[in-house]
């Protein structure tokens, strides 16, 4: 479970930006929006947060940041040192952020534990990481590093000789859980179970919807969420396709079956559909190819395998534009399943960007957990509607779109002298 993330200096975002699951002291939908945890019990955490903004105004680097903090994560000890840049971006209006690191933070429970890790970082290193176990009234320092020098608690004996294996451009963590460290696994699993979805990569995790087909535990749950999302097929098939033989013709035999071993296998997705006659009696049943779907089906077909995952295992999620191709209808649907004591039993969270404003619904989602963010000329800033005065008994979807909080664009029709 996340309980909050920060970044500083990086794309739009210069002062530190934070994101938080704390809940506010608010008596409104306590029993289905949030997670009452026993190792915690003072820590209370939302189920689900929608971000909301104009156009331009860092949503979506927001997350990025978080996609590249999960990302540097897993794969920054395996980095060749002495080709790549560390792909990562300041702040770029001010002279002095230009050339300083971007930072990074991330608190989270797994496996009954607290922790607390960051970094910074530039294109060419690590400037600083840090990892603290978090205790009742306490925090205990596992490691710190600054630059090449790395700091070991006795509390963290899996670090010890392994300084020497760390590279510049790679993170102390990372390099730890690659030699199998005992924690440094557990967290490094914890990030590679943070599923980050844009609108760019969505198409990707449609063979991962159609493995689930198939499995007990998943099958009936899946098809039950695509019938509650009002689809009208009547079921899925999924056939593994080998790979196409012509596309390897030109390849050596040990090319080909070096392919064929390690390619990831290819589905071809079928929808089922009854067929009726003329007097609506069903007759006979069709099959579709997903790609004869809407597109909106298809996004929501390649989404649901990885929202089912995180509601059956209680990984985080998060979603950028995720109103994009789907009907209001059905984003409500969504949040409505994280924001369930009986789908998401598992701690569970959601965190999307959406510019639906019949969301800002207080049957629906609390006013901690609308958060607005805005661009100023000092960056991206983020905040609650609660933090911006939205009152309880007042509509927050009209108070939001008559400019009461902020976070709108500033559209000035006359400027180009179109309108006269």
């Amino acid at each position: 479970m996340i309980i909050q993330f920060s970044a500083e200096n990086y794309k739009s975002i210069y002062k530190r930006l934070n994101l938080s699951f704390i809940s506010e002291s608010l008596k409104q939908l306590e029993e289905s929006n949030l997670i009452q945890l026993e190792d915690f019990p003072k820590l209370s955490l939302l189920k689900a947060l929608a971000l909301f903004g104009a156009n331009a105004s860092g949503k979506t680097n927001l997350i990025k940041a978080i996609s590249f903090t999960r990302d540097f994560v897993l794969n920054s000890a395996k980095q060749d040192a002495r080709i790549n840049e560390i792909e990562v971006e300041p702040y770029k209006l001010l002279v002095k952020s230009q050339n300083e690191p971007s930072q990074f933070e991330v608190e989270f429970i797994t496996n009954g534990q607290r922790f607390k890790y960051g970094f910074s970082v530039d294109k060419k290193k690590v400037w600083r990481e840090y990892l603290y176990l978090i205790l009742k009234t306490t925090e205990k320092l596992y490691f710190e590093r600054i630059e090449e020098k790395i700091e070991l608690s006795p509390n963290f004996s899996e670090g010890y000789g392994k300084q020497k294996f760390v590279k510049s451009q790679s993170l102390f963590l990372s390099t730890l859980a690659q030699l199998n460290g005992v924690i440094s696994t557990q967290i490094f699993n914890w990030f590679n179970n943070l599923t980050v979805i844009t609108e760019t990569n969505f198409p990707s995790f449609t063979g991962y919807t159609a493995q689930l087909f198939g499995r007990k535990k998943s099958d009936d749950f899946l098809l039950s969420v695509f019938k509650g999302a009002g689809f009208d097929f009547d079921g899925v098939a999924v056939r593994a396709v080998n790979i196409d033989e012509n596309l390897l013709q030109f390849f050596s035999p040990e090319i080909k079956e070096l392919v064929r071993k390690n390619s990831p296998k290819q589905y071809q997705i079928f929808t089922s559909h009854k067929v009726y006659d003329l007097h609506g009696q069903v007759v006979d049943e069709v099959e579709f190819d997903l790609k004869e779907e809407s597109a909106g089906t298809q996004k929501f077909f390649s989404i649901a395998g990885p929202i089912i995952n995180s509601l059956q295992n209680g990984y985080p999620i998060i979603i950028d534009e995720m109103d994009a191709r789907l009907h209001f209808h059905l984003v409500r649907f969504i949040i409505r399943l994280f924001c369930s004591e009986s789908f998401n039993s598992n701690g569970s969270q959601l965190v999307f960007i959406n510019q639906m404003t019949d969301i800002m619904d207080r049957k629906l989602l609390r006013r901690d957990q609308i958060l607005l963010i805005s661009r100023t000329k000092m960056g991206t800033e983020l905040n609650s509607i609660l933090k911006e005065g939205a009152r309880a008994d007042k509509s927050f979807k009209n108070d939001y779109l008559n400019g009461e909080f902020g976070a709108i664009p500033d559209i000035e029709f006359n400027q180009l002298g179109l309108f006269g």
